[in-house]
């Protein structure tokens, strides 16, 4: 039959193949939601986001972009279809789900990772620290260089200036 809609499909991996079945009363299958999902692991099968309707029945569109963990989404809210972030890391598997009337078919699996804010965040973190550390260092070995001249210079200030002549009165050559 026609497509009426389609829904994004994520897990961390798909433990079958691409499925289809049978809607009763053109009602959707029932997947988890993000909530669900989320306390998971590894993550399951859910749907992210409500299903839109086919795009391509009404316009000349060839290509459709997808982005997914885009949503801000309620943690507690189990009912509610939401798009919400994706774990750092991890490896997923996406799936479209396509309705018709009276089933649904899924497509295959495109895998991609999520990338590791982490290292990035750590490289940040150390550069901070080393930035620190440095100007730290640096603001002691001033104040360590100039009470090392100040010492100098009152040793110097101490010693008493005499005349060459004062010096050599006592010698008899």
């Amino acid at each position: 039959g026609t497509v009426r809609y389609f829904a994004v499909l994520l897990a961390e991996s798909f433990p079958h193949g691409p499925s289809h079945g049978w809607l009763t009363n053109g009602t959707q299958s029932t997947l988890k939601t993000w909530a669900m999902a989320r306390k998971c692991r590894p993550i399951p099968l859910y749907q992210a986001g409500a299903p839109w309707p086919n795009p391509f029945l009404s316009s000349s569109l060839e290509e459709l972009k997808v982005e997914v963990g885009s949503q801000e989404c309620s943690e507690t809210d189990y009912a509610a279809y939401c798009d919400g972030p994706l774990e750092s890391g991890t490896a997923y598997d996406l799936r479209f789900r396509v309705f018709t009337a009276t089933g649904y078919r899924d497509s295959q699996s495109i895998k991609f990772q999520t990338e590791h804010p982490t290292a990035t965040s750590a490289i940040v973190v150390i550069l901070i620290i080393l930035t620190i550390v440095s100007v730290t260092s640096f603001i002691a070995w001033r104040r360590w260089s100039e009470k090392k001249n100040n010492t100098i210079l009152k040793k110097k200030s101490k010693l008493r200036r005499t005349k060459s002549s004062e010096l050599c009165e006592g010698l008899t050559i």
